[in-house]
């Protein structure tokens, strides 16, 4: 597979190889630079924010970290949908598949995450415009 040099594919590629290649010396306890790419991510990533909205019209507040919610948003406006939408519609489908939702939040998170392992295993598509989020490579 050959990578253009600025691709997000590139990006991404080399930001998990040098994330593998980075450990902790168990001895010493020192780190490696692996520390670099969270501690200088942006601290707006991490703030939480809470979004209200009307599921089959009971009002609903879900929290969750800023960074999630970009994932979301993404996906939101991948599909033609505004994000209240999206969620609905996962709520909808999970509840049609049988699934116990009792932690709606912790369902949203790993669905913002499966959504990014699928992209990187090229199960769907990336996003053309996946470098413009500024909040994707602040700091880096």
């Amino acid at each position: 597979m050959t990578l253009a040099p600025g691709s997000c594919r590139a990006l991404l590629f080399a930001v998990s190889i040098n994330a593998a290649m980075l450990s902790v010396d168990t001895k010493t306890r020192e780190t490696t630079p692996m520390c670099k790419l969270f501690i200088q991510a942006d601290p707006s990533l991490w703030r939480s924010e809470t979004h209200s909205l009307r599921i089959d019209g009971m009002v609903t507040s879900v929290r969750m970290e800023n960074y999630f919610w970009h994932i979301l948003e993404e996906i939101a406006q991948r599909d033609g949908m505004n994000t209240a939408q999206m969620i609905t519609r996962l709520y909808h489908e999970s509840i049609d598949a049988g699934h116990d939702l009792g932690n709606f939040t912790s369902f949203l998170r790993v669905c913002a995450l499966r959504y990014q392992a699928l992209q990187l295993s090229g199960d769907i598509p990336t996003i053309i415009r996946c470098l413009s989020p500024p909040w994707m490579l602040s700091k880096f």
